[in-house]
């Protein structure tokens, strides 16, 4: 009787550790399908964000193509400056100069954060403009005078363009890009 017990117990040991086990890879599989479809969602978001982004540009270049023009100029620029501003400041650490702290730097940096201000706003013009020629397409009254409005929204954010073009030029002209030093090496060859 008493070895039937421990049998008893053994087995009930047993059962209730393959119920935990059982219950921990339920659990986990649950978890594991949760990740995947929260990934799967971020993607979808991802290329949803990525194929509005493509349309707006592919809108822009056939309406507002200055407009484009000078979007493409500007992130093109942002880049550059930054890209210069952390060669920059990378070279200035390893001198122990802090680079927050230099005059130039601080200056040439607000310069990049002026220009991503007005590449901010040609975005919202270009997405506003998408949106109020969309209202216009797909409006179900299609009045007349709604091709009157269409030109005059195309003639605003034409006339952004331009303005922000004067400015970004302004910008471009007061606020160079920093030129890579060109020092003698102490072995006599330029770095």
């Amino acid at each position: 009787m008493h070895n039937n017990h421990w049998g008893t117990t053994l087995l009930g040991a047993i059962l209730l550790l393959l119920l935990a086990g059982g219950l921990y890879t339920w659990h986990s599989l649950q978890e594991s399908a949760r990740r995947h479809e929260a990934e799967e969602r971020d993607h979808k978001a991802q290329e949803e964000r990525r194929q509005a982004d493509r349309d707006l540009t592919a809108f822009a270049e056939v309406h507002l193509s200055e407009l484009q023009r000078l979007i493409n100029e500007i992130q093109d620029e942002i880049q550059i400056r930054q890209r210069k501003l952390s060669q920059l400041a990378e070279e200035m650490r390893r001198v122990r100069v802090v680079p927050e702290t230099d005059p130039d730097f601080i200056k040439w940096n607000r310069a990049v954060l002026e220009l991503q201000k007005k590449l901010n706003t040609l975005l919202e013009e270009r997405k506003n403009t998408y949106v109020e020629l969309k209202k216009f397409e797909f409006n179900p009254e299609g009045k007349p005078e709604q091709d009157k409005q269409r030109e005059e929204r195309l003639r605003k954010a034409r006339a952004l363009a331009e303005t922000t073009r004067e400015q970004f030029n302004s910008l471009r002209n007061a606020n160079p890009q920093p030129e890579p030093a060109s020092l003698p090496d102490p072995k006599g060859k330029e770095l």
